[in-house]
């Protein structure tokens, strides 16, 4: 092998080798903006539940179970159903059409956590107390809806999060406990 094949040699490593790093720096830059925009984009999504139509529709929804049945949404003894008993026509007619509103909503944000366009940690630190209350408490409603459209699928996303954030909420809550049954606390100096 002569100098000048040692040199070619030497300049196309060198060329693979930069090439590489480029790319690496490519893919790192590409991904570090992914990330960017997804929690961009979940900002976005959690700004709609707190501003406009969904709050003031859940308000709207609370504030009529409170008065029709005496509890709020969150205590899980009563359900849809109570409250649909409970109801005139014109009643269920409003407030069905108040919590299409608010599950399409929720259904939407499980899309987007599913297919990566939100961050899921985000919108579970955020939402998860009324995304899990409301599941179950709007349960018959959905099993309802599933069954006239003979669809097992409607707001199955919806389901799907509510179900496995309320399992994460539950073993974040052992954790917790145990590692405060864990901590031994300093006594106290007379």
């Amino acid at each position: 092998m002569n100098k000048s094949e040692i040199i070619v040699i030497l300049i196309s490593s060198i060329g693979s080798i930069s090439t590489a790093i480029t790319a690496f720096l490519i893919f790192t830059q590409i991904k570090s903006n992914h990330d960017w925009n997804r929690r961009k984009t979940s900002q976005e999504v959690l700004n709609s539940l707190t501003v406009g139509e969904f709050p003031n529709n859940l308000q709207k929804l609370r504030i009529a179970v409170r008065e029709k049945l005496n509890q709020d949404i969150q205590n899980r003894q009563k359900s849809y159903t109570d409250f649909k008993e409970v109801l005139s026509a014109d009643e269920l007619k409003e407030y069905n059409s108040i919590i299409i509103k608010i599950i399409n909503i929720l259904e939407t944000i499980s899309v987007y956590v599913k297919n990566s366009i939100v961050d899921e940690d985000i919108c579970y630190n955020f939402s998860y107390t009324f995304f899990i209350d409301l599941y179950h408490w709007l349960k018959p409603y959905i099993y309802e809806c599933r069954q006239l459209e003979s669809n097992e699928f409607i707001l199955a996303e919806y389901e799907y999060f509510a179900l496995k954030w309320e399992d994460r909420l539950v073993n974040e809550k052992n954790i917790k406990y145990k590692a405060k049954s864990n901590i031994v606390l300093p006594k106290k100096k007379l």
